[in-house]
């Protein structure tokens, strides 16, 4: 969303080595030390990138040491759909046990709806590091390994997908942009709906 709206930083080329070297140095001493790093270089960067977000700071720590600037200041020059449109964005929300409980009924039916033949079958394949970090494969691969019951596999994905929420709601409060619906007061889809057009309508009214 943030690239789409403001534009991505792509002006510097990767550099396999350092990214490499990078990689290694999270692997001895953690993602929470490189994060350290980026907060001395550039801590505007680490204000917005999570400590546990590895890829983003191994690129933003990758760009500094190429062009020897900090990324944050390089992505000022890019420029997203925000500058040609008017953009309205609608986010909905929900109270948080409410939203957890729904987490939790999900994971279920991913499982129910053959999640874990599908991770059977990504056994034995080369998957790229983005793929391994997606939730639901690596605790069924746990499982399959032996690593822990089912049931413990389940409980994981439902904790993982708890804590990818709560991260993408801290992102959501600093984008001023979002105009929010409280999803858990309409009793339909329909109703949510309807909320949407007359918050779109009301911004008509204001522009003209």
């Amino acid at each position: 969303l943030k690239s789409l709206l403001d534009g991505i930083f792509e002006g510097v080329q990767a550099d396999e080595d350092i990214r490499r070297g990078l990689l290694a140095e999270a692997e001895a001493h953690g993602t929470n030390a490189l994060h350290a790093k980026l907060k001395a270089v550039d801590p505007a960067a680490a204000g917005k990138i999570h400590p546990n977000d590895l890829r983003r700071i191994v690129r933003a720590l990758e760009v500094y040491r190429i062009s020897g600037q900090p990324i944050s200041q390089l992505q000022q020059n890019t420029q997203g759909i925000s500058a040609r449109y008017k953009i309205f964005i609608i986010g909905l929300r929900m109270e948080r046990e409410k939203l957890y409980r729904r987490i939790d009924d999900r994971v279920e039916r991913m499982v129910q709806s053959g999640l874990l033949e599908e991770v059977r079958a990504l056994q034995g394949v080369p998957l790229s590091r983005t793929v391994q970090t997606v939730i639901g494969i690596g605790e069924m691969m746990t499982y399959l390994n032996g690593g822990c019951s089912l049931e413990e596999a389940k409980e994981a994905m439902k904790k993982n997908t708890r804590r990818l929420a709560k991260r993408q709601m801290t992102w959501f409060r600093a984008e001023k942009r979002v105009r929010w619906i409280d999803a858990g007061k309409h009793a339909t889809i329909q109703s949510v709906a309807g909320h949407i057009v007359q918050l779109i309508d009301e911004s008509r009214d204001y522009d003209s």
